[in-house]
């Protein structure tokens, strides 16, 4: 990818006007995280998992596998593949077979109404209907969810819930120095490995569900990029920069410390990236607090931190 950006820069001749930018993530990173949910790899990974070993071939392997099953044109394989996937897969068979066909999309919105205001009814409602009407190999009958299925993608929802403000959060141009500025994303990336680490520690003693398998994977693969993250340049500038920092600090010292407006309610993410999770220290001299802490509390624009701290 890096190559072709490096192009696109170039023949637009606008390499002097960046300094570092983030770019979208590849796609077959969210597909390596969607195998933890196959059935017939579940245990191979996660047992590689275990033994700390490279699991790239393992997963590039299975990455093929997947997305020449789950576009086939085979609808009864596709679908008998997606219902490996447990409770996700089955949930997305439903969805494809209800917005196949304007009819069924109709038939769908009339067992919402009735299902009012529950979504989990209406879904089983549908389920039923096709069950009795739809005898053929391609029908949903076998994608019918159990508790034990609801119960996974509730917990699926809750822990994706965050990462969605996490992500509307960091989207953007970062024109005002936020909302998608590469400061941000050491702190996104701590936030989502809090998250899945607390969430793998829950599930520890648990037996192996589908949902565990994916947050296995996810926090190996999110932690192959953090640790990635200490080779970027961008990075790299920190210890000549506070020292310029403390130069300048010094001279002047003597100005006052104005306190900074309170914004809107934050989301778990804001709260985070904020640091008003954390308890306020106390220190004599501003520049040190603020080296050590590293966070102007519900200050979303950094380059209105001057305006803050002096």
């Amino acid at each position: 990818m890096a190559t072709y950006l490096a192009k696109i820069i170039n023949d637009y001749g606008i390499e002097e006007n960046l300094g570092h930018f983030v770019t979208d993530n590849a796609s077959n990173n969210d597909t390596s995280i969607l195998l933890g949910t196959d059935i017939d790899c579940f245990q191979e990974v996660l047992q590689s998992i275990e033994d700390n070993e490279d699991i790239g071939n393992l997963t590039d392997d299975r990455i093929e596998q997947f997305e020449q099953l789950a576009t086939t044109s085979d609808i009864e394989k596709r679908i008998a593949h997606w219902r490996k996937k447990g409770a996700i897969g089955k949930l997305h068979n439903i969805v494809i077979h209800a917005m196949i066909t304007p009819q069924r999309q109709e038939l769908f919105k009339l067992k919402q109404q009735a299902a009012d205001p529950a979504l989990r009814d209406a879904v089983d409602l549908y389920v039923l209907y096709q069950e009795k009407l739809d005898k053929s190999k391609t029908s949903i009958t076998e994608d019918k969810l159990t508790p034990d299925d609801w119960r996974e993608l509730t917990d699926f929802r809750d822990l994706l819930l965050p990462m969605k403000e996490m992500t509307k959060r960091l989207e953007g141009n970062a024109i005002t120095g936020s909302y998608g500025a590469l400061w941000e994303s050491l702190g996104a990336m701590d936030y989502l490995l809090s998250t899945l680490e607390r969430r793998k520690d829950e599930l520890f003693i648990q037996e192996d569900t589908h949902f565990r398998a994916a947050i296995k994977l996810s926090w190996k693969k999110l932690d192959d990029y953090y640790t990635l993250s200490d080779q970027t340049a961008a990075y790299q500038w920190i210890t000549t920069a506070k020292s310029a920092i403390r130069d300048l600090w010094n001279q002047y010292k003597s100005r006052h410390l104005i306190t900074a407006k309170q914004q809107n309610e934050l989301s778990q993410f804001e709260q985070y990236m904020d640091g008003s999770t954390q308890p306020l220290q106390q220190f004599d001299d501003e520049l040190d607090r603020y080296l050590e802490d590293g966070i102007q509390r519900n200050l979303v624009d950094p380059l209105k931190c001057a305006g803050v701290l002096y």
